[in-house]
């Protein structure tokens, strides 16, 4: 299943050379340079930049933009554009998405519910009405998340 990304306005934001942003291919690769920012005419922030290509130095333009969906080529190749359109508007109608990295896997997640864990497992126990967080592929609960600002995301299992 090819990720679903919507960035936060945080992370669009907080993007810098040195962070890790999506290429056009769906990787995460290394920013190292940044060209463009700002907001647009509805006021979303939105981010242009190049991330490291290959060995020898090259480089891949990509973009950002906060609340949308970020249409990699792996994304286009599985749905149409009207599609992507009912995916972006489906996934934006869920209030309160946050940015997670995940041991260096970094993704969109939205509110499941406080208690909302998809089977019953020893954080239910031990953290039965926390806040969990779900996307199409996995979980997490706020106990295990810390918002580091200055990349504009929430590191999971950081203590």
């Amino acid at each position: 299943m090819t990720e679903k990304f919507i960035p936060t306005r945080e992370f669009v934001e907080a993007l810098q050379v040195g962070h890790k942003a999506l290429d056009c291919f769906g990787r995460w690769h290394t920013v190292v340079e940044i060209f463009g920012r700002g907001d647009d005419i509805n006021g979303r922030a939105y981010v242009c930049y190049y991330t490291e290509l290959g060995d020898d130095g090259g480089k891949i333009s990509g973009s950002l933009k906060e609340a949308e969906l970020a249409r990699t080529v792996p994304l286009c190749n599985d749905h149409n554009s009207w599609q992507l359109d009912q995916i972006e508007a489906q996934l934006n109608a869920k209030p309160g998405a946050i940015v997670v990295n995940a041991l260096g896997y970094i993704s969109t997640f939205w509110p499941a519910g406080a208690g909302a864990y998809p089977y019953d497992c020893r954080s239910k126990d031990k953290h039965p009405d926390a806040m969990i967080y779900a996307n199409d592929t996995a979980w997490v609960g706020e106990y295990e998340l810390k918002f580091i600002p200055e990349r504009g995301y929430y590191a999971a299992n950081v203590k």
